[in-house]
């Protein structure tokens, strides 16, 4: 066993030749980033969720400095509200109430679905313990004869709508232990018109 420095390095030496694994304890607080992201095992973090690396041999002679692990922070939440835009001018206005019911999807850089939720009567929802990443969400089933609002109206991104004609958001990249609480859209009623 042993620990690492200031530096976050640590070191064995004079291990016999043979197949091992390590086991790095968490500190509280910080989670396990993703395992074998990078192109570069000597760049990317090679352990599991709980801190235990692959099976690894020991050649004679050889020496093997590319066994690391990456921490950061979990628990960033996203999320806000979809609302009624009664005037469909693409901001929350005072008054607008919120919508319920309408499907919410968090989606990874891969177009994977990472979680999913509903509005509540208040037209909130919450993805909570979102790991740090690149995200887009999709919104759907919508009230029937509403569609959604023009997409970043105005100059506040807490009142905009954010979501596209399609109902999905731009991508956009959570940091380690920061939140998103503007992802917002809008949504008004399609209005048809009849002349000659």
């Amino acid at each position: 066993t042993t620990t690492t420095n200031e530096n976050g390095n640590y070191e064995f030496t004079s291990i016999d030749i043979g197949e091992y694994y390590l086991i790095f304890e968490i500190p509280a607080g910080y989670f396990v980033s993703l395992q074998d992201q990078a192109d570069s095992d000597a760049l990317d973090s090679d352990t599991n969720a709980e801190g235990r690396t692959d099976v690894i041999t020991l050649q004679a002679g050889k020496i093997n400095s590319s066994v690391d692990m990456g921490l950061h922070q979990k628990g960033s939440t996203v999320g806000d509200r979809v609302w009624y835009d009664e005037n469909s001018n693409g901001i929350q206005d005072e008054g607008e109430l919120g919508v319920n019911g309408v499907s919410v999807v968090l989606k990874d850089l891969a177009d994977t679905t990472v979680d999913s939720t509903v509005t509540n009567a208040s037209g909130e929802y919450h993805f909570t313990n979102v790991n740090v990443g690149t995200y887009s969400i999709e919104f759907s089933n919508l009230p029937a004869d509403y569609i959604f609002s023009h997409q970043d109206q105005g100059g506040d991104d807490t009142k905009d709508s954010d979501a596209n004609s399609d109902g999905r958001t731009s991508i956009f990249t959570l940091e380690s232990g920061k939140d998103n609480a503007t992802v917002d859209m809008g949504l008004y009623q399609q209005r048809v018109s009849f002349g000659n």
